[in-house]
């Protein structure tokens, strides 16, 4: 872990930080276009609209150190780091009440339970059930494209090809059809944000939370040198 931080620094490299942007949300209400007001109402309907709308800058060096030492306790289902030196944890319920999530969300069904959906095995998301085999996000019908859209860019953050339907984006879409059941989004992050830890190539998603949660619990507000946007 420490070699890595070393590298990023020393190096100059890119900071492995995805990019994550907030949803405007008076923006798509002042647009009003009926495809994007039909997402949002789901977005309501399942508990993410806060969440999605959430702004707060960063700190790229901070959420470095957070990346390059993160370490997770299966037993008290806990997330270890250091800042500054100093060691600190948060616990799984304590992390989804600092974002407003909490009780509710826990009665919540979890998605990273699931077997991985194609893109292929719900049609019904597409323009055309034929397109469904090239799983390209561009070919979604516009209440999905809009959904998709808020998600990778929050709660589902990655790099790379926006118009992919990578790991659990199909099940998230499908979860939003009629008749689907809201999922558990602090799990759906938390199971996330594991995943990253183990695999050294991804970059880390949630910036803005993570931060918002590091300064809570260290009780230091750090200077942003990244706008979120």
């Amino acid at each position: 872990h420490h070699d890595f931080y070393m590298t990023i620094e020393l190096k100059g490299s890119e900071a492995p930080i995805v990019p994550c942007k907030y949803v405007d949300w008076p923006y798509f209400e002042k647009l009003n276009d009926p495809h994007y007001n039909a997402a949002m109402e789901i977005c309501k309907e399942f508990g993410l609209y806060d969440i999605m709308g959430f702004r707060y800058d960063w700190n790229t060096e901070i959420l470095t150190q957070f990346l390059s030492s993160l370490y997770y306790d299966a037993y008290g289902v806990t997330f270890y780091w250091t800042t500054e030196g100093e060691k600190y944890g948060i616990d799984y319920m304590t992390f989804s009440r600092l974002l407003g999530l909490g009780s509710k969300d826990e009665e919540r069904d979890p998605i990273h339970v699931e077997q991985v959906l194609r893109s292929h095995q719900v049609p019904q998301l597409f323009f055309n059930p034929m397109l469904a085999n090239e799983g390209n996000a561009s070919t979604l019908l516009p209440c999905y494209y809009g959904l998709n859209r808020f998600f990778r860019n929050t709660i589902d953050a990655k790099k790379g090809d926006g118009t992919a339907l990578r790991h659990f984006a199909v099940n998230l879409l499908a979860r939003t059809l009629p008749g689907g059941r809201p999922f558990c989004i602090m799990d759906y992050m938390w199971n996330e944000l594991r995943r990253v830890m183990i695999d050294p190539d991804k970059h880390l998603p949630y910036a803005p939370y993570i931060i918002y949660m590091i300064e809570r619990v260290t009780k230091i507000t750090f200077p942003k040198d990244h706008k979120h946007e």
